[in-house]
């Protein structure tokens, strides 16, 4: 299982903003090759991890991909199944929108469960 920190700023950073606290989602794509959105409502965070599960047990078959873009086949990061991504802001005046991340997955009906602070 591969486990992925990333300390930097990204496009997906909102400046200025109070965070929103603690909570998780699921977000699964109904067919492979269409990236969809984590949410379609703005969700400020210092800290994500995203785990490559369809819901909280349940792993994924395939490897699913995000990122903050959502052409297909353009996000950044591979998350295997029952892989995890984990990224943080280290900027006190700045946050990650989770409504700016794109899930794409290879396989029907697989996604991610979003775990954030």
């Amino acid at each position: 299982m591969k486990r992925y920190v990333v300390a930097f700023l990204l496009l997906a950073i909102a400046a200025f903003a109070p965070p929103v606290g603690t909570g998780q989602f699921s977000k699964t794509a109904s067919s492979a090759g269409t990236p969809v959105a984590f949410t379609n409502a703005v969700v400020l965070v210092k800290e994500v991890t995203i785990l490559g599960k369809s819901a909280p047990r349940t792993d994924n078959t395939g490897d699913v991909y995000v990122g903050v873009t959502s052409g297909n086949d353009t996000q950044a990061f591979k998350i295997a199944p029952g892989g995890e991504a984990v990224i943080r802001v280290e900027r006190q005046d700045a946050f990650i929108d989770l409504s700016q991340w794109y899930v794409d997955v290879t396989t029907a009906n697989d996604g991610v469960t979003v775990i954030y602070r």
